[in-house]
C-alpha cells in the first residue's frame, strides 16, 4: 500500500522532507469524498508533524474567513456596480 508520504495520492507531490503538500491539505480539509485510508495517513502524519499541523491550521483559518466572507451579503453599491457592468455586456 502506498502512503501519503511517498510519491504521489491524487497525482500531488509531497513536499521534501517527509510534510504533506499544501494541495493534498487543501483536499484534505474540503472534500468530504476524500478516501478514509489516505485520510488515516495524513491524521497519523499530523500527529507527529507540528509544521504540518500548522499549515492545516492556517488553511482551517483561511477558508473559515473565505466562508464567512462569501456568506455576507453584496453591498448594494457593489451590487449596483455589477448590475451597471452586465448591462453593458
Amino acid at each position: 500500500m502506498q502512503t501519503v508520504l511517498e510519491n504521489k495520492i491524487f497525482g500531488v507531490m509531497v513536499e521534501p522532507k517527509d510534510h504533506i503538500d499544501e494541495a493534498l491539505l487543501e483536499l484534505f480539509i474540503l472534500d468530504d469524498q476524500f478516501p478514509e485510508a489516505q485520510r488515516r495517513e495524513i491524521e497519523a502524519h499530523l500527529e507527529r508533524c507540528p509544521a504540518c499541523r500548522h499549515k492545516l491550521a492556517e488553511l482551517v483559518m483561511f477558508y473559515d474567513i473565505l466562508k464567512e466572507e462569501m456568506d455576507k451579503p453584496i453591498p448594494d453599491e457593489v451590487r449596483k456596480l455589477l448590475e451597471r457592468i452586465e448591462k453593458k455586456k
